[in-house]
């Protein structure tokens, strides 16, 4: 069966080098690490500065359910958002949403109303994000490249390991909420 009938993609296609170093990739990259490294202190203090709030474990579970609850929603949502926004826009929208999500938590944590918001927005700054940038992996990504999705997602996983060792000096000097509001500048 023909390539182009099976659904593959062409083979022909440029060097790994030129692909890295366009700069719709290297933005691409540097919004990957940028989003990273504003969820690594989230991942890591949120249900602990939620805690310090007096939020009982059971509220803060549920706040994580609603974030992921909100991230499939919009997972569900996506071949709609998509050729409607476009995935280069839904990208800069995810990092808008997540400047006021940061500043919501690091700035309002007393307010129930305000933290089940910025949960739902989870779905923006997490499910939109990943949607836009996996695909915009693959459309970046052609013929025998597409072999490297695995060095790809390394590579993501080894942004965010450098983001959350960023995060983490950070954290441990100015404290979660002040850590939160600088993210979102």
């Amino acid at each position: 069966m023909p390539e182009e009938a099976a659904g593959h993609l062409p083979l022909d296609h440029a060097p790994l080098r030129r692909i890295l170093t366009q700069p719709r990739v290297v933005g691409l990259l540097l919004v990957c690490f940028l989003t990273q490294a504003g969820h690594g202190p989230y991942y890591t203090f949120y249900s602990i500065h939620m805690k310090a709030y007096d939020y009982s474990l059971g509220l803060i579970g549920g706040l994580w359910a609603l974030g992921v609850i909100a991230e499939v929603g919009v997972f569900l949502l996506m071949h709609r958002l998509v050729p409607k926004f476009g995935l280069r826009n839904l990208l800069l929208i995810s990092l808008l949403f997540a400047v006021v999500r940061w500043l919501l938590i690091g700035l309002f944590p007393e307010h129930l109303g305000v933290m089940l918001l910025a949960q739902c927005l989870h779905a923006a700054t997490f499910g939109v994000y990943h949607a836009a940038a996996i695909q915009l992996i693959h459309t970046y990504f052609k013929g025998k490249h597409q072999g490297w999705q695995f060095i790809q997602w390394l590579c993501l996983r080894l942004l965010w390991g450098a983001a959350h060792v960023c995060d983490r000096g950070r954290t441990e000097s100015v404290g979660l909420p002040d850590c939160l509001v600088f993210d979102s500048r």
